[in-house]
């Protein structure tokens, strides 16, 4: 079973194609995914979301071609398990950095109880936390200064930023956002009481 998966990582990190014999193979077989333990998928996963930046490779086809894959082999309801991940997701997952943490939230933006699935996998427990702040950061449709205020001193700095790159390439407008996470940078607020000077 997760030789599947390996199929998947090294055609996206080497942006090799996979034959259509070896497809059908991994589609006929996903369910094999079923005795792979949270920790190995998790392992590979990682890989896979990273895969871009581990070669520079001339007019890569990205991360997005993929992920398709996965799709097209059925392989996602296994690995993600009662995650709901459709072209949508995949598309905003390829367009944000190579940065582990903004890419499992945007691949899993559409899903419910992200806190579940990204237990499931085994994932470390700060992984797991700050997922689930973005996407559940994410969902809020939040117009008001203080609430932005409080809801990025809430998140951290890193994950601020990562909630405004969410925001920017689903193409929502990040205005308030940016001038919120600005004013608490310029006073050193985004890390809540310890980054008061007293």
């Amino acid at each position: 079973g997760l030789r599947i998966l390996r199929l998947i990582r090294f055609a996206a990190q080497l942006d090799w194609y996979i034959e259509d014999s070896a497809l059908a193979s991994a589609k006929e077989n996903a369910a094999l995914l079923k005795d792979i333990s949270g920790e190995r998928i998790f392992e590979e996963l990682k890989l896979i979301l990273t895969a871009d930046e581990k070669y520079s490779i001339p007019k890569r086809r990205g991360l997005g071609f993929h992920l398709m894959k996965m799709l097209e082999c059925g392989i996602d309801k296994y690995v993600f398990r009662k995650a709901d991940i459709s072209e949508k997701e995949i598309s905003l997952c390829s367009k944000v950095k190579g940065d582990l943490t903004l890419r499992f939230a945007a691949l899993l933006s559409g899903s419910g109880n992200i806190q579940d699935i990204m237990s499931g996998l085994k994932a470390p427990k700060q992984l797991v936390k700050d997922v689930t702040n973005i996407v559940n950061s994410f969902r809020m449709d939040t117009e008001n200064d203080g609430d932005i205020k409080r809801l990025f001193i809430s998140i951290g700095a890193g994950n601020s930023e990562r909630l405004i790159e969410l925001n920017e390439k689903t193409g929502r407008k990040t205005d308030k956002l940016s001038a919120a996470y600005g004013f608490l940078k310029d006073r050193e607020l985004l890390d809540g009481i310890k980054g008061l000077k007293v």
